[in-house]
């Protein structure tokens, strides 16, 4: 009987715990808003940050923070068995700030410390199911709309100059430096061979010969998606004038 009454006394807080765990998913399934993949109309705008990178026959995907890769146009996946993102209690989704503000504050942050990776902005509208959040949103799925480019060179930014880009320039030494840097499984299965970054450079930045250089026409082509300048810099993107 001490046995059995110590179980349960030991048992109450586990079941405690376990209710009000219940009750803070239902809340949090509250948050949910709920959308039909196929009407974009009713989509969530968001804001976020990754990298773009073309692979070797000009097939482009992005890379976000997490490096994990996507199209323009993704079905988020998880690799819990039996979790559809975003799962109440898993991490799995695409995620985007409500701000566009934060979301700029962000790639101006990682550009300055990050030693090896470039970033761009990306604008995004969410649909499927969206978990709503103080700063953003976690989605089933998300349409990339834009893709903004940094006009400045990343290599003279990390150094605090702010030179303007003449190229968008895409080059395995781009890779490689990455390679270098990257610990994670996620971040090199982004980087498959063959493939590289997309960096704005500068005249003294540009890579040597065996690259590919783009302009925002041929960015556009190569993604499926608007690209064009962010306009924070005040620069003329290469290969022309800034696409309003």
């Amino acid at each position: 009987m001490e046995t059995l009454f110590s179980l349960t006394v030991l048992s109450l807080p586990l079941l405690a715990r376990g209710l009000a765990e219940a009750v803070q998913r239902r809340m949090r399934r509250s948050a949910w808003s709920g959308h039909d993949a196929s009407e974009s109309l009713d989509a969530v705008r968001g804001y976020k940050i990754a990298q773009l990178i073309v692979g070797p026959d000009d097939d482009a995907w992005l890379a976000g923070v997490t490096s994990l890769r996507y199209r323009v146009d993704a079905l988020a996946r998880c690799r819990r068995r039996g979790c559809v993102p975003p799962g109440l209690d898993c991490r799995c989704g695409f995620y985007a700030f409500r701000d566009r503000a934060r979301a700029v504050e962000l790639l101006t942050k990682l550009t300055a410390r990050h030693p090896a990776r470039s970033y761009v902005l990306l604008t995004a509208d969410l649909d499927g199911d969206v978990l709503e959040y103080e700063f953003g949103y976690r989605a089933q799925r998300q349409r990339i709309l834009r893709i903004e480019m940094q006009g400045a060179c990343t290599r003279c930014l990390r150094d605090g100059q702010h030179t303007p880009a003449v190229a968008f320039a895409s080059h395995a030494q781009f890779r490689g430096e990455q390679l270098l840097y990257e610990r994670t499984l996620s971040a090199r299965v982004a980087l498959p061979m063959g493939s590289a970054p997309v960096r704005s450079v500068c005249g003294a930045h540009l890579p040597a010969e065996g690259g590919r250089t783009f302009d925002l026409a041929r960015l556009r082509g190569v993604t499926g998606t608007e690209v064009t300048l962010l306009p924070a810099t005040g620069l003329q993107p290469p290969g022309g004038a800034a696409a309003a």
